[in-house]
């Protein structure tokens, strides 16, 4: 059985295996927020949809524009280098 934390520090020590930086996000409604408006939306089914711009996605691709979207604009938590890893 895996322990509480053991899944994360094998990712970053992936990462730093191959000299990849890895930038973690803040999570709180990402999956709920719009990537293109920014408002929330709800899921359905599986399908994100926004009720302010009327935009409509698989909703697993929506988290994943949102992410990146964090991620490119400095929303991170932190930013680990290969030589931070641990």
């Amino acid at each position: 059985m895996w322990q509480r934390g053991d899944i994360r520090k094998r990712i970053i020590q992936k990462y730093a295996e191959n000299s990849v930086a890895l930038i973690e996000v803040f999570g709180k409604d990402v999956s709920r927020e719009c990537s293109v408006c920014g408002f929330i939306g709800v899921k359905d089914h599986g399908i994100y949809i926004c009720s302010v711009c009327g935009y409509s996605d698989d909703e697993k691709a929506n988290t994943s524009r949102n992410a990146k979207k964090r991620g490119e604009s400095g929303k991170e938590l932190s930013v680990k280098t290969a030589r931070e890893g641990k």
